[in-house]
């Protein structure tokens, strides 16, 4: 069986052919897709804006300290467009937290969503998340987690 694409041997190596000028192009990026791959600097690639801009922030005490929480950040925004809340909308999966119907899963990435979009750094989301939401109990996450997700339909908090 013949292939689609002939391929030719470069000049000078047996050994590593070279696609012919038919075949498609498959190159590798020099630049990290933001929302896939990690960052390589340490600045993040996104704004934040103050307390006052943002009207569905909250600063919650939790984990020992005060901390933001806002999935209206347009870089979260962009991802829950794109991937959602582990597939959900954020209306359906508040749908899940109303019902008692969510996830371990659906709890972490809302609270890490919301600290990310709060401004707190990924290293720092991931060493909050692995000493106070991965596993341990769940009842005070889920409350958070609620609060920041309603944060986003509500607006100020009254």
């Amino acid at each position: 069986m013949a292939a689609a694409f002939p391929m030719t041997t470069r000049k000078g190596s047996n050994s590593a052919p070279a696609a012919s000028p038919r075949a498609p192009s498959f190159s590798t990026r020099t630049k990290p897709c933001a929302t896939t791959c990690k960052r390589r600097s340490k600045t993040p690639l996104r704004r934040f804006w103050t307390m006052s801009d943002d009207k569905c922030a909250r600063k919650i005490t939790w984990a020992g300290g005060i901390h933001k929480f806002t999935l209206a950040d347009r870089w979260v925004q962009r991802v829950i467009s794109w991937r959602g809340i582990n597939g959900y909308s954020p209306s359906a999966s508040l749908a899940r937290f109303e019902t008692g119907n969510y996830t371990t899963d659906d709890v972490e990435r809302v609270i890490e969503l919301g600290l990310l979009g709060g401004g707190v750094p990924e290293r720092e989301v991931e060493a909050l998340l692995d000493a106070h939401v991965r596993g341990k109990p769940l009842g005070s996450n889920v409350f958070l987690a609620n609060e920041v997700l309603s944060a986003l339909f509500i607006g100020e908090a009254n």
